[in-house]
């Protein structure tokens, strides 16, 4: 119910959302599903790069985060690309993030 709350009142106030999301194979078709439902509402994805179960997380991949960003323009991603074990940092990512003008630090 929160969830829905606040996409919601971001998409009637087009102020963002901020949206905490675990990144699972499981978990992808319900995120486009919410993107499609709330066209208009502006998301910000925090800790896109962040992959707490790299098993679970085989579908995600550059090419994935590229295509849902083209089909949903107001998906926008605030992530860090610190190089630990979890993060899906390498170059192809992080060119896929940067020149889809994402928060990056």
């Amino acid at each position: 119910m929160a969830r829905a709350l606040g996409i919601t009142l971001s998409e009637k106030t087009v102020k963002a959302f901020q949206l905490h999301y675990e990144i699972e194979d499981r978990l992808l078709e319900p995120l486009e599903k919410m993107l499609e439902e709330y066209p208009s509402a502006k998301v910000i994805w925090c800790h896109l790069a962040r992959i707490c179960y790299i098993e679970r997380a085989s579908r995600y991949t550059p090419a994935y985060v590229d295509g849902l960003i083209k089909r949903h323009t107001v998906l926008h991603g605030q992530c860090c690309l610190a190089r630990n074990s979890h993060e899906l940092a390498n170059e192809s990512f992080e060119r896929t993030i940067k020149s889809r003008a994402f928060a990056v630090h």
